[in-house]
């Protein structure tokens, strides 16, 4: 069993707008195979006084727009037999010494949809009119 963690920096400032940094890391999307787990990792590079104690994260599961024309499943991933292609999650604020981080649980693939897709991952600060988000879009692939 592998992880594949997704990593991206909250750039300093309360606007929000895009995550920066490497994703799944340089060269081609990970390929994910049967007990394999996707996790993502923010890092905070603002202010540290400024960083929450938690952050909410929403999940898209999608078929990449690179998909092949044939792929019928709409997510690798699934809850209860059905295919999961959202979800929210809420990360606490690392209490190590170091960086500022926030660590999104994993999601287990358990093979058999085989696939190109792409997960839209929203992080929230905040709620209602003074929220605040950053936003990312990595690809990654599954096999059996």
């Amino acid at each position: 069993m592998s992880m594949y963690t997704c990593r991206y920096s909250i750039p300093g400032g309360g606007n929000g707008g895009e995550l920066t940094g490497p994703g799944f890391g340089p060269g081609n999307p990970p390929s994910l195979v049967a007990q394999d787990a996707l996790t993502v990792q923010l890092t905070w590079a603002g202010n540290p006084n400024a960083a929450p104690d938690s952050l909410s994260g929403y999940f898209v599961f999608s078929p990449s727009p690179f998909a092949p024309p044939g792929q019928v499943f709409p997510s690798p991933f699934l809850l209860n037999g059905c295919y999961r292609c959202c979800d929210m999650q809420t990360a606490n604020k690392s209490t190590a010494p170091g960086p500022i981080t926030y660590t999104f649980g994993g999601y287990s693939y358990a093979g058999g949809y085989v696939g190109q897709y792409e997960l839209t991952f929203v992080a929230a600060m905040g709620q209602g009119a003074t929220e605040v988000q950053w936003s990312a879009d990595p690809e990654f692939e599954t096999g059996n």
